[in-house]
């Protein structure tokens, strides 16, 4: 993977993987996470996400992200999940928060993309699953999905990679 580095202001950390992720962290990281996001306050590797994820394949063994995806375009969106799949090693945990698009908070105007059960469980089925001529061994697989009153959603998946 190649990431195009003008404009990058930081040097990203050397770390003994595999380490855990917060993706997108903000205001409000995740304890004993490496966080990336593209705000310089507060986080260890200052990243334009949808530049990539300056990480190597398989480097991460927990995945966490809140309150950050549903900014994303479709199409940034699309290789964001790719990025989280290459980055994470097998049997990684992945935890995805995000508001609940059937809420006010889930409609605010500064959302891309309206999240509900049906897309967590869309992310599962992304990569396709033993039975299906395509498959490969490697998925998202979701352990559960469970809303969090009044206005969150949470997916929690272990990522599958192998030959089928």
């Amino acid at each position: 993977m190649i990431y195009r580095m003008e404009g990058y202001n930081n040097r990203v950390p050397m770390f003994t993987f595999p380490i855990k992720l917060d993706l997108g962290a903000g205001q409000y990281p995740q304890p004993g996470h490496v966080r990336i996001d593209r705000d310089p306050n507060s986080t260890e590797i200052i990243w334009d996400i949808t530049q990539g994820i300056p990480l190597p394949d398989g480097s991460v063994c927990e995945l966490y992200t809140s309150h950050f995806l549903e900014h994303l375009t479709p199409t940034d969106l699309h290789y964001v999940l790719q990025e989280m799949w290459r980055v994470c090693a097998n049997g990684a945990k992945v935890t995805i928060k995000v508001p609940h698009g059937d809420t006010w908070a889930g409609k605010l105007p500064c959302h891309y993309n309206f999240w509900t059960e049906a897309s967590m469980q869309a992310i599962n089925e992304w990569f396709p699953h033993q039975g299906h001529p395509q498959y490969n061994g490697n998925y998202y697989d979701v352990k559960r999905i469970w809303r969090e009153e009044p206005y969150h959603l949470l997916g929690e998946y272990q990522i599958v990679k192998g030959a089928a």
